[in-house]
């Protein structure tokens, strides 16, 4: 009952719509994308050496773990 009366007496929510990007967020995400450091657009030698991490240890860990129950 207390959430019935809490209800207001206006118009029910609007249904939420996807409105797409505007021109000035599209230009605003094009700037954002050129001037981002940290992904380069084509891959470089710096990229090819990246550390890579091998999970299976991880893996091993939570294949043995049972929290739940």
């Amino acid at each position: 009952m207390a959430a019935a009366s809490a209800a207001g007496d206006g118009a029910p929510h609007r249904r939420k719509q996807r409105i797409p990007p505007g021109d000035r967020s599209r230009a605003a995400a094009k700037v954002l994308r050129e001037t981002n450091s940290h992904t380069p657009s084509t891959p470089t030698a710096a990229a090819s050496d990246a550390v890579i991490i091998d999970l299976a240890a991880y893996e091993a860990a939570a294949q043995n773990r049972n929290t739940l129950g």
